[in-house]
C-alpha cells in the first residue's frame, strides 16, 4: 500500500475520553489492491506476489469501484467493509462499457493470473473463508506502530520506541500513564485526574505522526518535532480543560505537570 494519506484521524482521541477534545487532523483512507487500475496497465511482475485470493479480489475490485453488486456473499462482505465502496448496480444491469482501456487490460491480466494459479479460479464462498490474506497484502508496506518496542527507563526518565526517544519531565514520574491511541499516536495523561473518573481526561500531550505536513495556522496546538523519510512528527497539546477544578489536589498535580510538558520538545529525537 502506498504511503500516501492512509490514516483517518478524525476521532483521534475521543474514544479514550468523552470530554477532552483535540484538533482534528484528517487523512484519506482508501485501501485499494490495484489503486491505479484505471490510470495505467499493471505488469505480470507487479502482481506476481498476489495469492489466488488476492488476485481474485483485485480483479473484482475494478468492478466494485464502478458500483457493481456481487452475488457472492464473500465478495459482498469484503467490499462492504471498504470505505470507498458504494454498491448500487446489480450484476444483471452492470455494463462492461464503463471500463476504460487500462481497466480492461488489468482485468484480463488479473483473470489470466488467477487461472494460472488455479485453473478453476478462486473458489468464492468456501466454508470458513476470511480476509486475512487480503488485508495482509494491503498492509504489506505499513509502518510499525509508533509505540512499538516501547521502553521506559525509570532512572533516566527516558522513553524509547522503534522510532523515537524522549525524556519525560522530572515531576511526571509518579503521576504519568500512557495510552496507545492508534498506530500513529501515543498519549500521556495524569493518572491522578483519570482515576477520579469525573469525565476529565487528564491528557498532557500526545506524540503523533502524519504523512503530510500539518499547517501550524490550521492546527495551532500541534508543534512540529521533526521528520523521517516517511513521516512528520508532532507533539499535540489538548485544547480544552483536562482536570476537574473542584478536585484541588489532582488539579494542582495536573497543572504542575502541564507546565513542564514543553520540555519534551527539546529532548525528542527520531530514530530511523
Amino acid at each position: 500500500m502506498k504511503k500516501s494519506m492512509r490514516k483517518m484521524l478524525s476521532v483521534m482521541f475521543f474514544v479514550f475520553s468523552m470530554l477532552f477534545v483535540f484538533p482534528v487532523m484528517v487523512s484519506a483512507a482508501e485501501n485499494y489492491l490495484v489503486p491505479e487500475a484505471d490510470s495505467r496497465k499493471y505488469t505480470k511482475e507487479e502482481i506476481s506476489d498476489m495469492s489466488l485470493q488476492v488476485v481474485c479480489y483485485a480483479k473484482n475490485e475494478i468492478y466494485a469501484r464502478h458500483g457493481r453488486l456481487f452475488v457472492s456473499q464473500e465478495l459482498s462482505e469484503y467490499f462492504n467493509e471498504q470505505s470507498w465502496y458504494k454498491g448500487t448496480v446489480s450484476p444483471n444491469s452492470f455494463s462492461q462499457s464503463v471500463f476504460n482501456t487500462n481497466e480492461n487490460a488489468n482485468i484480463r491480466l488479473l483473470s489470466d493470473r488467477e487461472h494460472e494459479l488455479n485453473s478453476s479460479g478462486y473458489p468464492v464462498d468456501k466454508k470458513g473463508y476470511n480476509f486475512d490474506e487480503v488485508y495482509a497484502y494491503l498492509n504489506r508496506f505499513a509502518a510499525p506502530p509508533i509505540w512499538e518496542d516501547f521502553v521506559y527507563d525509570s532512572k533516566s526518565k527516558t522513553i524509547s520506541t522503534n522510532c523515537f526517544t524522549m525524556k519525560l519531565p522530572d515531576n511526571w514520574a509518579k503521576h504519568v500513564k500512557y495510552s496507545k491511541e492508534s498506530d500513529d499516536s501515543i498519549t500521556f495523561y495524569c493518572s491522578d485526574v483519570r482515576v477520579e473518573k469525573t469525565g476529565y481526561g487528564g491528557v498532557l500531550c500526545s506524540i503523533m505522526r502524519e504523512i503530510d505536513f500539518v499547517d501550524p495556522e490550521t492546527f495551532p496546538d500541534a508543534v512540529y518535532l521533526g521528520s523521517s523519510p516517511d513521516f512528520y512528527y508532532y507533539i499535540l497539546y489538548p485544547s480544552d480543560v483536562q482536570f476537574d477544578p473542584n478536585r484541588l489536589e489532582s488539579a494542582k498535580i495536573y497543572k504542575k505537570m502541564s507546565r513542564s510538558t514543553n520540555t519534551i520538545e527539546d529532548t525528542f529525537e527520531l530514530i530511523y
